[in-house]
């Protein structure tokens, strides 16, 4: 895969990597430890993929949803995506 200049820098390139992804929810922090992302190999700039960003979305808009119609069910998070692990892509 060729890598891609990089928008921060414009020097270095972005290479594909799996990197922790942290996100406050609430009085909450979400970590996963193995998000899909691209890295700048001279800045060290971090774009995570916009597939992964869509997904974290709508899981965190249906999980806030039902908390405001009265608690959260009990579900695994990675039910809710089929294909989707924690690791960060489907397996």
């Amino acid at each position: 895969m060729l890598s891609d200049q990089c928008e921060e820098c414009l020097v270095g390139r972005c290479r594909p990597a799996n990197l922790p992804y942290l996100r406050k929810f609430g009085l909450h922090m979400i970590v996963l430890p193995n998000a899909p992302a691209s890295k700048c190999d001279m800045c060290g700039n971090v774009a995570y993929e916009p597939d992964f960003l869509m997904t974290m979305q709508v899981m965190l808009e249906e999980i806030a949803k039902e908390q405001r119609m009265g608690g959260l069910q009990k579900t695994p998070v990675t039910s809710r995506r089929p294909g989707w692990t924690p690791a960060g892509r489907g397996g």
